[in-house]
């Protein structure tokens, strides 16, 4: 070391180095904590879009009643489906009722040339489920809702039909 020389060289390469490897560690950490937080948050779009879709096919004031009185669980009736997603008052309320105030939702039926909800969905982060359901208008007879429980859709009768409901959520 020569005099009034405060560092050498050396000492300098290595505080160079020191910083770039905290600086690169930093940076891995950062990215590591952005991966957990979109897992996370995917997670609970994914679980809140799954309870939704549990929730209506478990709302009773939707079930189709059949012929006999008897209610039909985990069916949907298009018009009493209808009656509470007319307006788009109404569709708030009934996002409300599942829990998705604030989201994006299209709920539609396979077949159908209309959603029940259907607002626009953006974003990357779109979720959805599907599930087979009966549907009905009005009240089906219970020999068509036999038919169509035993495996002969052909038979359900104009009343009733099994449909994929879909429901697509994102934020």
């Amino acid at each position: 070391m020569n005099k009034g020389q405060i560092f050498s060289i050396d000492f300098i390469i290595a505080m160079i180095l020191v910083v770039l490897s905290i600086g690169i560690i930093f940076s891995a950490g950062q990215t590591k904590m952005f991966e957990i937080k979109e897992e996370n948050t995917k997670q609970i779009m994914m679980e809140k879009t799954e309870s939704a879709l549990i929730k209506l096919l478990g709302d009773p004031t939707i079930e189709c009643t059949i012929d006999t009185n008897l209610t039909l669980p985990f069916s949907i009736d298009k018009t009493k489906l209808g009656a509470k997603t007319s307006t788009p008052a109404k569709q708030t309320l009934f996002k409300e009722e599942m829990a998705l105030q604030g989201y994006n939702v299209v709920l539609e039926r396979m077949g159908e040339s209309s959603a029940e909800i259907n607002d626009t969905l953006s974003g990357e982060n779109t979720f959805a489920v599907e599930a087979d359901v009966m549907v009905c208008e009005g009240a089906p007879a219970y020999a068509d809702l036999n038919a169509c429980l035993v495996g002969n859709t052909s038979l359900c009768g104009e009343k009733l039909t099994k449909q994929k409901l879909i429901l697509k959520v994102n934020k």
